[in-house]
C-alpha cells in the first residue's frame, strides 16, 4: 500500500479538482482542450503519465522474496492528475529497485511544500524504478540529500530519426543513355532511440544489397548524422529510390529518383532537311514550358520534342510577342547516335517557314 500521509495528500487533491477537472485534464492530454495552456497541459500530462506509469508501483512486502504489484491504469491516470493539482511536481526522488530489499525512499510534496517521512525498509510503500532496457527517455541519478541517499531521474522529450537520399551525378538522363554506376547516398541522424532498420521499400534486390552492407552499431555509435553508400550499377530506367529508417517508435521516409527524357532539339540549319539529332542542340528536360536561345544568319531557325507530347500552345520571341505563325509544324523521324542504345522517335518540329536572323535572342515555347 502506498504510504498514509502521501495517500491522504492524493485523496484530498482528488477531491479538490473532483472528476469535472479530472475530466478537464484528461481532455487537455487528448488535445481537446484549446485554451492557451493546451500544449504546457498536455505536455506535462504526458511526462507525468511516463513517470507513473514507469514507477507508481505496490510492494508486498510479506511474501518471500517481496512482491510488485502494478497498480492500474485508471488509477495511474487519477493520481497523475491528483499529484500535478499538489504540486505540479516536475521531477520524482526514487530508488533503483533492490529487490528482495527494496530501499525506503523520500518523498517530496512540492516547492512549496514539506519533505514525507522517509518509508521503513521492507514496510509500507517503495517507489521502484525498473525502466525497461530500451528506454532512453529516462536517466537516473544519485544524489544526497541531507545524508538521506537519494536517486531522480530526468526526463528527456523523444526525437525521431531523419533520413535523406542523394543520387551521384545527374538525375536527369538522355533515353537511350546507360548509367554504368552511381552511388545512393543515404545519410540517417538517430533520434533519442537507437536506429533498428534502414530499408529500401521498393526495391528488394537493391535492399538486399543494403542489408548486407548495413551496420546498425555504426549507425547508432560515434558522431550524428552518418552517410551510407550504396553502389548500384546500368541504371537505364527511370527508377524511384525509397528507404525508410526506424528506431521500432517511429519511422522516417526519404527519397530520389532518376529520369530519362528523350531530349528537346533545337537551333539553327541551311537547309529544311538536316540530321536533326546531330545538327540541332539537345536539351534534356522533362516536358515543360522551355526558353531557349536561338542565334543565327539567315538560317531555318528549329524547335522540337517528341510527337507524343501533344503541340505546342504558342512560340513567343524575346519580346513576349507571339510569334507562332512564323513557324511552320512537321513531324519528322528522329535517330540518335553514339548512345547505348540508340531510338528512333517521332518529334514534332517547329521550323521558321522562312530564313531569317535571329541574334542570340531568347525564345519561349509553351505548352
Amino acid at each position: 500500500m502506498l504510504d498514509p500521509k502521501l495517500t491522504e495528500k492524493i485523496a484530498l487533491a482528488y477531491v479538490a479538482i473532483g472528476d469535472i477537472g479530472h475530466s478537464i485534464a484528461l481532455n487537455s492530454m487528448k488535445g481537446k482542450d484549446h485554451s492557451n495552456r493546451q500544449k504546457e497541459l498536455k505536455d506535462r500530462g504526458r511526462k507525468l503519465q511516463l513517470y507513473m506509469k514507469i514507477l507508481l508501483r505496490h510492494v508486498d512486502a510479506s511474501t518471500t522474496p517481496p512482491t510488485l504489484y502494478r497498480i492500474t491504469d485508471e488509477q495511474v491516470n487519477k493520481l497523475i492528475r491528483c499529484i500535478e493539482k499538489i504540486g505540479q511536481i516536475d521531477s520524482y526522488p526514487i530508488v533503483p529497485s533492490l529487490l528482495p530489499t527494496p530501499r525506503p525512499i523520500l518523498l517530496n510534496r512540492g516547492l512549496d511544500g514539506t519533505d514525507g517521512e522517509d518509508g521503513a525498509p521492507g514496510s509500507d510503500a517503495n517507489i521502484v524504478c525498473e525502466p525497461d532496457t530500451d528506454e532512453t527517455q529516462i536517466s537516473i541519478t544519485e544524489v544526497d540529500v541531507d545524508g538521506v541517499k537519494t536517486y531522480k531521474f530526468k526526463f528527456t522529450p523523444y526525437e525521431e530519426p531523419t533520413i535523406s537520399v542523394d543520387l551521384d551525378g545527374s538525375e536527369v538522363v538522355e533515353e537511350g543513355v546507360v548509367v554504368a554506376s552511381h552511388n545512393l547516398n543515404i545519410t540517417t541522424h538517430k533520434g533519442s532511440k537507437n536506429i533498428t532498420a534502414l530499408t529500401i521499400t521498393n526495391d528488394s534486390v537493391l535492399n538486399a544489397a543494403l542489408q548486407a552492407i548495413l551496420n546498425l552499431a555504426t549507425l547508432n555509435g560515434g558522431t550524428q548524422p552518418v552517410l551510407t553508400v550504396l553502389p548500384n550499377t546500368n541504371i537505364s530506367a527511370n527508377k524511384d529510390y525509397i528507404v525508410e529508417v526506424t528506431d521500432s517508435s517511429e519511422e522516417a521516409t526519404a527519397e530520389d529518383s532518376i529520369r530519362f527524357y528523350y531530349p528537346f532539339l533545337y537551333g539553327a540549319t541551311d537547309t529544311t532537311s538536316p540530321t536533326h539529332y546531330s545538327a540541332l542542340t539537345k536539351l534534356i528536360e522533362a516536358l515543360g514550358d522551355k526558353e531557349l536561345i536561338l542565334n543565327g544568319a539567315n538560317k531555318y531557325f528549329w524547335i522540337g520534342f517528341p510527337s507524343s507530347y501533344g503541340s505546342a500552345a504558342r512560340i513567343k520571341d524575346q519580346n513576349g510577342f507571339v510569334v507562332t505563325d512564323a513557324f511552320t509544324e512537321v513531324l519528322v523521324d528522329v535517330t540518335s547516335t553514339g548512345l547505348d542504345n540508340n531510338w528512333t522517335v517521332e518529334y514534332r518540329f517547329y521550323r521558321t517557314t522562312l530564313k531569317t536572323d535571329i541574334n542570340n535572342q531568347p525564345y519561349t515555347i509553351e505548352f
